[in-house]
């Protein structure tokens, strides 16, 4: 009987886990819509970047994933302050890889301004770094390397 309900519980506690994370997704979308409509010009095109809170490095990556989607010339690179570490991700549209930029690269230039490393596809791409104090330093260094 007590398998059973630690089966019970542990099933109810991945359930109540899996609604969360889809309430938070759900959030998070609606949020986007208005983040886009502040998103920048830079090098002709609509370029996104922006610290997010709440969000861990999956939430991020997919929401980088499903903003790219929005528009193939958009650039989305986000980074979230984790209890002193830095979390990064990327998305490129289609038409914005096509033109030279990746993901993979930009969420790498960030790390190393911030003393971490990662990387990924021209794409989608993830990173982490250490020195959050240097979080505008590696914002000004992605837009920089906007095509």
């Amino acid at each position: 009987k007590i398998d059973d309900k630690v089966a019970a519980a542990y099933t109810q506690i991945h359930d109540l886990n899996n609604e969360v994370s889809d309430l938070k997704n759900q959030i998070f979308q609606l949020k986007s819509d208005q983040w886009l409509s502040s998103a920048k010009e830079i090098a002709g095109r609509p370029v996104l970047i922006r610290k997010v809170e709440g969000m861990d490095g999956r939430e991020m990556k997919n929401l980088a994933a499903m903003l790219k989607k929005k528009d193939s010339d958009m650039v989305v690179f986000l980074a979230a302050d984790a209890g002193g570490k830095l979390v990064f991700a990327a998305g490129v549209g289609d038409a914005a890889v096509k033109a030279g930029n990746n993901a993979g690269q930009l969420v790498r230039a960030a790390a190393e301004v911030t003393g971490g490393k990662g990387g990924g596809k021209a794409d989608l791409a993830q990173a982490g770094g250490r020195d959050a104090a240097k979080l505008d330093e590696a914002f000004e260094t992605v837009a920089s390397m906007i095509r």
